[in-house]
């Protein structure tokens, strides 16, 4: 069940519904590639956001919503705080509205993350240890990369990296 403070990440062509929605309160941030390419240089070093936004998605099929970040109240709160500004924000559409939302979304997108690598739980340590792969490989794209040394970074064997990572990211 969804329950308050719950934050999930879909991708497009996700199909997603909830069930017993009775006072769900639903905020609902949605981006194109377009903006996270512009915006992912700045994100790309942080571990929790490739957990939240793509090593958790990716594995959400296996771990079954358990690796799911969960904001606590006092976190919940913050968020609400700052997703509220931005729908005021947004509805009240005066001059450079459209640089305060990215600039919302951007913030919200570090908050977030920060608090995922704080997510406890072993379905969250194993997202966050691939996460720290891909910051990883991010920050060190232009040298020699070993899948050993991937693999123990992740802290698997070299088969169980290979056959998680292709499941996170649908490549070998």
């Amino acid at each position: 069940p969804v329950r308050a403070g719950d934050v999930y990440v879909f991708h497009p062509g996700v199909a997603h519904g909830f069930r017993d929605v009775h006072r769900l309160v639903l905020y609902n941030f949605m981006w194109g590639d377009a903006w996270m390419a512009r915006f992912r240089p700045a994100l790309a070093s942080m571990a929790g956001y490739h957990a939240l936004f793509t090593v958790e998605p990716g594995l959400r099929r296996f771990h079954r919503f358990a690796a799911r970040l969960q904001l606590g109240s006092r976190s919940l709160a913050a968020v609400l705080d700052r997703a509220e500004a931005m729908r005021r924000e947004y509805g009240a559409r005066r001059e450079g509205y459209a640089a305060a939302l990215e600039g919302g979304f951007l913030l919200l997108a570090v908050e977030l993350s920060r608090l995922y690598t704080q997510r406890p739980g072993p379905a969250a340590a194993q997202v966050l240890r691939l996460a720290h792969v891909a910051s990883h490989l991010e920050a060190h794209f232009r040298e020699d990369v070993r899948v050993g040394g991937l693999s123990r970074l992740a802290g698997l064997s070299e088969r169980q990296f290979l056959r998680v990572f292709q499941q996170t990211y649908g490549a070998p």
